[in-house]
């Protein structure tokens, strides 16, 4: 009686209104899914579990940016002279240009790949552990409500063997 007065007075602070207790309570209310579809529920859920699916994106990105920053750049080029030069009768000039960064004969550019693909190995680990502690909670609860169903069972069960006894008792 004492937690449903509690729980009653949170309510009424939660809603500002006083409500009913009287009446019965909905089966589909009470009833929950399979641990399964619970678990699945919270990972779907979970706006920790969601950042970090984004933020594995993001680092995944990161290591292709990465990779292509260190290839070099090829495009055509066409240029045309427009002043006279006496010495030469071409005035279009036409070529390939290829343009690359060599900081450290390339393995800067090979430092800043593996870095970024630590990152990523980082990222995904942080995901499988969220993943895990979620999983984990959800078992937890899972667990309490499994132990608090059989304390309310066994307590019935209390409740009718002694009301059994009394009503022996007040018999003789």
């Amino acid at each position: 009686q004492g937690n449903l007065q509690v729980a009653l007075t949170e309510l009424q602070a939660l809603t500002q209104v006083a409500v009913a207790v009287d009446q019965p309570i909905d089966k589909r209310f009470t009833s929950l899914p399979s641990l399964a579809q619970i678990e699945d529920l919270a990972l779907k859920n979970s706006a920790e579990v969601r950042y970090k699916r984004k933020h594995l994106e993001v680092v995944r990105l990161d290591v292709k940016r990465e990779q292509v920053a260190a290839l070099p750049t090829v495009y055509y080029r066409n240029d045309y002279e427009f002043l006279d030069n006496p010495g030469n009768d071409e005035r279009t000039s036409n070529g390939f240009v290829i343009e690359g960064n060599l900081d450290g004969f390339g393995f800067s550019a090979l430092g800043r790949v593996k870095a970024a693909a630590a990152r990523q190995v980082a990222a995904q680990e942080d995901l499988n552990v969220t993943l895990n502690d979620v999983r984990s909670r959800v078992n937890n609860l899972m667990s309490n409500r499994s132990v608090q169903q059989l304390l309310i069972k066994s307590q019935r069960e209390v409740v009718t063997v002694v009301e059994s006894t009394m009503a022996s008792f007040l018999r003789q």
